[in-house]
């Protein structure tokens, strides 16, 4: 299972922090910043993961994470001790996987890294695209169960729809639960003013916990 934003193979916010990390050693050699430097690399990961935070509750309205329940936490989105797990993983990007990736980009024919930047690039668009619109659907839906819990039945499964056929619907529109169990469990404390009718129907389809 991808527990990232998109629906592929690739998670986006460690995309994000690779390229990060990777123009950050260009721009500041560590050689000549010293110390400065590696407490950017450290800080970097954290403040990556805190835009990516901002930008799903913004853009899609539902937290992804939550880091609430731990100490050192700045509004739920980065906490110190995940900080810290990120910051060494960073050190051991920038001394060990970077130059691996470089040398093994650079042996290949120029022409062959335009074509593979270009495809993924091409991929990662389309991706982000479709990840985006069932993000959008899943907190329209959720939205909706938070204004009218009461007409539930009525508004969000269609009538004719088939048993098989409501069964693909909830399991694409719950995808976003198995990729963040924060997300299912938020969702299971709304099941709780539901019709039992409708709380038994949807149960199914959950992650399990």
């Amino acid at each position: 299972m991808n527990p990232g934003f998109l629906q592929g193979p690739f998670v986006a916010v460690y995309g994000f922090g690779g390229v990060g990390i990777y123009l950050l050693s260009e721009l500041f050699p560590f050689e000549r910043w010293g110390v400065w430097a590696w407490i950017a690399l450290v800080l970097l990961p954290s403040v990556v993961e805190y835009i990516a935070g901002w930008f799903t509750e913004t853009w899609f309205g539902v937290k992804l994470w939550d880091y609430s329940d731990l100490p050192f936490h700045l509004h739920g989105r980065v906490c110190l001790l995940f900080s810290f797990f990120w910051g060494l993983l960073a050190v051991g990007v920038i001394l060990w996987v970077q130059p691996a990736l470089l040398s093994l980009i650079h042996s290949l024919p120029g022409e062959w890294r335009w074509l593979l930047t270009g495809w993924l690039s091409m991929y990662l668009v389309v991706d982000f695209w479709f990840s985006a619109n069932m993000y959008q659907r899943y907190a329209r839906w959720i939205r909706q169960l938070k204004e009218n819990l009461s007409q539930i039945p009525e508004r969000l499964i269609i009538p004719s729809m088939s048993l098989k056929e409501s069964q693909r619907y909830f399991k694409r529109l719950f995808h976003p639960m198995e990729v963040f169990p924060h997300l299912a469990k938020q969702f299971r404390e709304r099941l709780k003013e539901t019709p039992d009718s409708f709380l038994e129907f949807v149960k199914r389809f959950l992650p399990r916990e």
